[in-house]
């Protein structure tokens, strides 16, 4: 995942710092200028921009997509995207054939602890939460990889 400038970055903080809360409307509107250090981190054609927006609600509309397993049960999500397709060119996998393929289950497992490890490192200061930090870096730490924290 690409990292935003220190420029960037200082330049986000500083609209943080002049309203407390920023909107992504104010950021594009702090973007438009060339001179800003964010210009470059959007699409600015507006052909290009409304195509990459429809890859985004495609997305949207994968993610969504859910199957039933029987009466009563939950939804579940039925297709998922595994860092190595997306590595490769991307792409949305029937979670079922996942589940049963042993190499694809374990890119699977290791995406969802990158993932557990994140939740970790963003949520990490509520005392409220602080009970479920054992049991994650325990399950973690099973598995082969180590904890953001």
């Amino acid at each position: 995942m690409e990292r935003l400038s220190v420029a960037a970055s200082q330049e986000l903080q500083q609209l943080v710092a002049d309203a407390e809360i920023v909107t992504p409307e104010q950021v594009v509107e702090r973007a438009r200028d060339e001179a800003s250090a964010l210009h470059r981190y959007f699409e600015w054609d507006d052909s290009a921009a409304a195509h990459e927006y429809r890859i985004v609600q495609a997305r949207r509309v994968l993610r969504l997509c859910v199957t039933v397993t029987g009466a009563g049960s939950p939804p579940l999500r039925a297709l998922v995207s595994l860092s190595s397709d997306r590595a490769a060119h991307g792409g949305y996998r029937p979670l079922q054939l996942v589940l049963a393929n042993p190499e694809q289950r374990a890119v699977l497992l290791q995406d969802a602890l990158e993932q557990l490890a994140g939740f970790q490192e963003k949520y990490e200061r509520l005392r409220e939460l602080a009970e479920l930090w054992p049991v994650a870096d325990k399950i973690v730490s099973r598995h082969g990889k180590r904890s953001r924290r």
